[in-house]
């Protein structure tokens, strides 16, 4: 963990806060995402495998009915997706406001490939390190 002694201790505070942020995400995402939601996920997997069998094949016509179904499907994933945004929504609003009030006015926390990032890119690199695993793990996908 050398890494993490390297960082400042507002870096270090945003990351446990991206850390918790994340691991609500997922539960809340885990609990509430409904079965015909994971389902209709599952159906959109096996439509884009078939969209890229029927392309490489040339087969214009699959390809369009595939299209009009993975459109269909797209719009049912998203209609179970969003009862878990909107459980999230409201403490992520508070806590960005939050964030921004508190290391808003501070310089870059991390410089990464010459690039320096603020609060808001080291949450963002933060999350995403941290969500994309723990999504696998909790097989939100």
């Amino acid at each position: 963990m050398v890494l993490f002694e390297l960082l400042s201790e507002s870096a270090k505070e945003i990351t446990l806060i991206s850390a918790a942020l994340a691991f609500m995400s997922a539960m809340v995402t885990k609990i509430f995402l409904s079965e015909e939601g994971k389902a209709a996920k599952e159906k959109l997997k096996e439509l884009q495998k078939d969209m890229k069998n029927a392309q490489k094949k040339g087969h214009v016509k699959k390809m369009q009915k595939l299209q009009g179904e993975m459109m269909t499907t797209m719009m049912e994933s998203f209609r179970h997706q969003f009862k878990p945004m909107l459980i999230t929504f409201i403490p992520f609003i508070l806590v960005f406001y939050w964030l921004r009030d508190t290391y808003g006015g501070l310089g870059p926390m991390a410089e990464i490939l010459g690039f320096q990032l603020h609060w808001l890119g080291w949450y963002f690199l933060c999350v995403l390190i941290i969500s994309i695993p723990l999504n696998k793990l909790l097989k939100n996908y």
